[in-house]
């Protein structure tokens, strides 16, 4: 039975991700299709009689707008994965983001986002008893150098580190699904350059 790690959605940071875990040494599978009937058909094919152990299973999807569908849409792929996810050694990381937090305009998107970390903390704890970790991972809505505004309504202000890089998410992803990460679980990592510690109106 062939070890791979799965990565499904059409999270910008994605591409990325790969590149990190292709060079770590992993037998990747992507599944890149942003229809959600496809990734799902894409899974029972890798899943339907024990044909693949899932070592890391990593979900990303951009909000679609159709506010709190894309938690359930992940549960059901994390579900349908379950049982092919290797006893004491599955990761499953989540990439959510930083506007779960709430932002003015962006009220579909937080739901959704929001979404993906309960659902992220509870299946820690239910995943938990078979040696499974959970983490979700949150960057900025926007990678990569971002103008500054006056107006605060309009858009969040540039990460105070600096940018914010899928590189930079990627990281943080492989970290957490590393098989030496078995300590954490549960956690929501902020990858946002200080966005997370700023008020919803913060200039």
């Amino acid at each position: 039975m062939e070890s791979i790690s799965l990565i499904i959605g059409d999270h910008q940071a994605l591409d990325a991700v790969q590149v990190e875990l292709d060079n770590r040494g992993d037998s990747v599978v992507r599944i890149e299709s942003a229809d959600r009937g496809e990734q799902l058909r894409a899974v029972a094919e890798l899943t339907t009689d024990g044909k693949c152990a899932i070592t890391a299973l990593i979900l990303g999807f951009e909000p679609q707008g159709d506010a709190g569908s894309l938690a359930a849409h992940a549960l059901r792929i994390v579900r349908d994965c379950e049982a092919s996810l290797v006893r004491d050694e599955g990761r499953v990381v989540l990439v959510s983001g930083r506007d779960y937090l709430g932002w003015p305009g962006r009220t579909e998107a937080s739901i959704d986002l929001a979404g993906i970390v309960a659902m992220g903390r509870s299946l820690a704890l239910e995943l938990g008893q078979r040696g499974l970790t959970v983490n979700t991972v949150c960057p900025p809505y926007e990678l990569g150098a971002v103008e500054a505004t006056d107006d605060p309504w309009a858009a969040p202000p540039p990460p105070i580190t600096g940018p914010v890089y899928a590189e930079d998410v990627a990281f943080a992803v492989e970290f957490l699904s590393h098989p030496e990460s078995g300590y954490i679980t549960g956690q929501v990592l902020h990858v946002s350059g200080g966005l997370s510690v700023l008020s919803s109106l913060s200039a």
